[in-house]
């Protein structure tokens, strides 16, 4: 029996209910949280970079005389945008555990804007509990272990390139 006198409850307390986002990670709707987001930018960048070597391979890159050039840009563009379908879902999923507008995301065809809007998704933390686009989503154990592995990729990849710069002047 409810308590007449209670305060009823508004959505923000709703998390605290334990409601949480259990929606497709496909889905433009719901949220991710940082880790969330680098886990799975991590693991699509994981395999780009795998399906564009078993293609280039496929295609006999090492012989440039024996590839149809036609046939692998067709194939790199319809690989590209093929890729840039999920990015863009998790970018938008990124913007609404920050609260913003899904539409920001058009931001990304800016070159230099591309690069800040990528940062702010990576780094800005995002809201606590209930916000307008649904319940805080939890970040999976497998989805941590990956996210700190992309963090770590990330790392050794600016390391690895001042090294490069350094040895090669």
């Amino acid at each position: 029996m409810t308590d007449p006198r209670q305060i009823p409850l508004h959505d923000e307390d709703q998390h605290d209910l334990g409601e949480i986002d259990k929606s497709n990670p496909f889905s433009p709707k719901g949220r991710f949280t940082r880790l969330s987001y680098l886990a799975w930018t991590f693991v699509f960048t994981l395999a780009a970079f795998l399906t564009a070597f078993f293609v280039a391979a496929g295609f006999g890159v090492d012989n440039p005389e024996s590839v149809d050039s036609t046939a692998m840009n067709v194939i790199a563009f319809s690989f590209m945008a093929a890729l840039a379908i999920p990015g863009i879902i998790f970018g938008i999923r990124r913007l609404h555990d920050t609260d913003n507008p899904d539409y920001w995301i058009i931001l990304i065809i800016i070159p230099v804007v591309s690069f800040v809007l990528w940062l702010y998704l990576a780094l800005k933390k995002g809201s606590v509990g209930h916000n307008s686009f649904g319940p805080h989503r939890p970040t999976l154990n497998w989805e941590t272990i990956a996210g700190y592995l992309m963090i770590a990729s990330i790392a050794l990849s600016i390391v690895g390139g001042i090294i490069f710069m350094l040895t090669a002047a």
